[in-house]
Parts: C-alpha cells; structure tokens; sequence
C-alpha cells in the first residue's frame, strides 16, 4: 500500500514501476502537474479519479497502470499535449479501460494513434485542433480514433477541423444512437479515413473541401505559359 500526499506536484518517469505487489483502487492526486513516462508501469490500478493540472498525456499506455486492471480514467482540462507525432498509442492495450470523457479545450492537434482502440464515453471538445493524424500517415501508423468506440459526441466538437488524415477513424464505433461525426470545414481528407466505420453515420460538408481545391488548381494554372496575362 502506498498513500501520496496531496500536495504531490510531480511523479517522476519510471516512479513505481515493475511494483507488481502494489494494488491502487483509486488514484487521485489533485494537484498533480507533471507524469512521467511509465510511472506506473505494471501497477494494479482500477480507477484514475483525478490527474490534478497535468498537462501532457505521455506517448504509452504503461504510464497508466497495468493493462488488464485499469476501469476508468478521468482526464483533466487542462490537457494541451497528447501523444506525440511518431503514431504512439496512448492507450492501445487496455482491456476494460473506459474513458468517461475526452474535453481538451487547449489542445491544438491531434497526433496518430492517441486514442487507437480505446473506448470513448463522451467526446466533448478538441480544442482549437484543426488537424487529426498525419494526412500522409504510412500504412504501419495508426490513425487517431482508429478502432475507438465513442458513445456520445457532442455537438460541434469537429467545427475547427480541416484536416482528416488517414486512418483517422478506420474502423471505428459511434455507438450512441443517432450520433454522427460532422465536419462541416473540412478541406483534406486523408487515405482510408472513413473505412470500415461503424454505422456509417458522418456528415462531411464537401463546399470547402473543394473549394479549397479549386483556388489551388487555379495557382497552379497561373504558373503554366498558357495562362492568359
């Protein structure tokens, strides 16, 4: 048994890990601004009531606790930095995790990977994010909510997006009802972003999509010789 004290800022990367012996039914750290890379690396923790003001979630699952005990986890708002750009997956491997909610205001761009298979309770806010995943990510990469489940998606969490990337939601669940994923400024849309989602319930506004196309084909014409003066 380990109790933290409530005033505990930072936990360094590595902190606990490999405590095998070491069961958590609950942890809340209120105050927390700072979690290390694997800190709790084969940890039996069932529930994350509280991450505090951290501020990054770390590229690996591991960070989190071991795979097959994690229930619930809690996520702050105050979330600016998720994963990083090498198709990390945050998340992928966790048998009965379920997020209860992903409402980041202060992110700024959704990378591969970072919700990859993982179970969704209710999307709510993506910040000022205008773009999710690579939009040329290679086939070994995985895309941001590939394989994800998701609930419930509030209304106009997508408004900001104009870039879909590849793989973004291949294969995905939108399981709550009549939910759809709606992205009415969308001017890119990766390889394989759609594929396999499950129901086939999006509504993408192609009005800025192509024109957005147009007044690059109208660039490139104006670089040929035969372009009118």
């Amino acid at each position: 048994k380990i109790n933290f004290p409530i005033g505990l800022k930072s936990i360094g990367y590595d902190a606990l890990r490999n405590c095998t012996a070491l069961e958590i039914e609950d942890l809340s750290l209120p105050n927390l601004t700072s979690l290390g890379q694997n800190a709790f690396y084969g940890v039996k923790i069932k529930n994350i009531s509280n991450l505090g003001k951290v501020t990054s979630l770390q590229r690996t699952g591991t960070t989190y606790g071991d795979k097959t005990t994690l229930e619930s986890l809690n996520l702050p708002q105050t979330i600016k930095s998720l994963g990083n750009d090498s198709g990390g997956n945050t998340f992928d491997g966790f048998i009965n995790l379920v997020i209860e909610e992903v409402n980041f205001p202060s992110v700024t761009y959704i990378p591969d990977g970072v919700f990859y298979n993982t179970k969704i309770n209710k999307l709510t806010s993506l910040g000022s994010s205008t773009a999710i995943s690579q939009t040329n990510a290679q086939k070994s990469q995985k895309g941001a909510f590939q394989a994800s489940t998701i609930n419930e998606v509030a209304e106009g969490v997508f408004d900001n997006i104009t870039t879909i990337g590849s793989y973004a939601f291949t294969s995905a669940t939108i399981s709550g009802g009549e939910a759809e994923l709606v992205f009415p400024n969308v001017k890119t849309i990766g390889y394989f972003a759609f594929q396999s989602l499950k129901p086939n319930r999006f509504n993408v506004d192609l009005t800025p999509f192509f024109a957005f196309r147009r007044r690059r084909f109208v660039k490139e014409l104006r670089r040929r010789r035969d372009w009118p003066p």
